[in-house]
Parts: structure tokens; C-alpha cells; sequence
């Protein structure tokens, strides 16, 4: 990077590898046991604490760009079958720093199963103040269902008590397409789907679901 000189010439500012290896910074930093009581001259502690944090901050970059994801499937060492479906792809591949890789493709043909896979069996998940159905696809695979309570232009009054408003059917999927954008890839997939409650929910709903169903005379 280029700093501008008092003078007015540009010149060129040092690169901090050049600079933590001079004496100089090294002297700087090294705290010393025994200082002499006569010594007058200015610490300058808040000038010492900004050079460490840049040292640190340089070295951590360093220790993170030679750094590669190690995932749960190489921490088991688990060979991969090839009947394995998209989601136990995904949860084999998550590491400690994400989820999933930002090259790994399996993602997005795991969104379009999510949103094209058949249902075969649908439960209410107890907990929490909203409505959540457990959703179990055909493969063995589950997934929370979120319902539309109302469409994403309607605003919340500004008077409205927020422990009694209903959660945005959109508010994961935004969550989740931002952090990939981002690039930190620590949200888990999140689609949306459109649902026919008579063959896709009411068909394949357990007994407590459907009690609470109304069915009109």
C-alpha cells in the first residue's frame, strides 16, 4: 500500500513481514523485567498494543491461508458409499470452520431435492411459539417447516409487542443465501417450498397433527 509522504512524494509503506522481523519491533515488543527508575521516556503502551494486535492479526492470516478444512468424515475416517444421500453428503463434509466447502456442488442439488423430494410423513415439533411441522422425506431425511403466516411486503406495526409476533416464513432463507454470499457457510440449507396440505401434509400427518385439523361438514 502507498502512504502519502510530508514532503509530497508517495512512497511506498513497508510490508508488516518486513517490519516484525526488524529489531526494532522486536525490541519494542519485548517487555522488559527490570526497568531503571531514572528512566524517564514515554511507554507509549496504546502505540505498543496497536503493533502486537497488528503482529497477531498478521500471523493468524498466515496460520489461516496454508490451513485446510478437516472434516468429520477424515477426523473417522469414513469411506463414502455410494448410496449416501445429499444430506448425509453434507453432514460428512462439515469441518470446524463451515458447514460446507464453497466449491461443494452437493449443496445446491441438496436444495433442489428439498424442494421436489415427496413427503411421507409430517409431525408437529413441540417447543418454542411457533408453529414447526418435522417434515420426513422419502429418503429418511428431515426438515423444519416454517408456514407463511404472512406475505413478505406486510410491515409490522410499530406499536406491536415482538414476543408475540409471528416469525417471517423468509427470514432463514435470506439468513442462509446471505451468509453463503458472505462466505462464511455456517447457516444450514434452507429452501422454500410450496406445499398442498391436503396430499402433502394432512395425508401423511401423524394422529396428534390431525387432531388439530377442521374439517368442514
Amino acid at each position: 500500500t502507498l502512504s502519502e509522504n510530508p514532503f509530497g512524494n508517495t512512497t511506498q509503506r513497508p510490508r508488516l513481514e518486513t517490519l516484525s522481523k526488524t529489531r526494532y519491533v522486536q525490541e519494542c515488543l519485548t517487555k522488559k523485567e527490570i526497568r531503571d527508575p531514572d528512566d524517564k521516556r514515554e511507554e507509549f503502551r496504546d502505540l505498543l498494543q496497536l503493533l502486537k494486535d497488528e503482529v497477531i492479526a498478521y500471523k493468524l492470516q498466515a496460520t489461516l491461508a496454508v490451513r485446510t478444512r478437516i472434516t468429520i468424515q477424515e477426523i473417522h475416517n469414513i469411506e463414502l458409499e455410494k448410496n449416501l444421500t445429499r444430506m448425509e453428503l453434507l453432514h460428512l463434509r462439515i469441518s470446524d470452520l463451515d458447514l460446507y466447502a464453497e466449491d461443494d456442488t452437493n449443496v445446491d442439488e441438496l436444495l433442489n431435492e428439498m424442494e421436489k423430494m415427496p413427503i411421507v410423513h409430517v409431525e408437529e415439533k413441540t417447543g418454542g411459539t411457533q408453529l414447526k411441522l418435522l417434515i420426513t422425506f422419502q429418503d429418511g431425511n428431515q426438515a423444519m417447516f416454517k408456514p407463511m403466516r404472512f406475505d413478505r411486503q406486510k410491515e409490522t406495526e410499530p406499536n406491536h409487542f415482538y414476543f408475540v409476533d409471528y416469525e417471517r416464513h423468509v427470514s432463514e432463507i435470506a439468513a442462509f443465501h446471505l451468509d453463503r454470499i458472505l462466505g462464511f457457510r455456517r447457516c444450514p440449507p434452507v429452501v422454500g417450498r410450496k406445499l398442498n396440505i391436503t396430499t402433502e401434509i394432512y395425508a401423511v400427518a401423524d394422529d396428534e397433527l390431525l387432531k388439530t385439523f377442521f374439517i368442514s361438514p
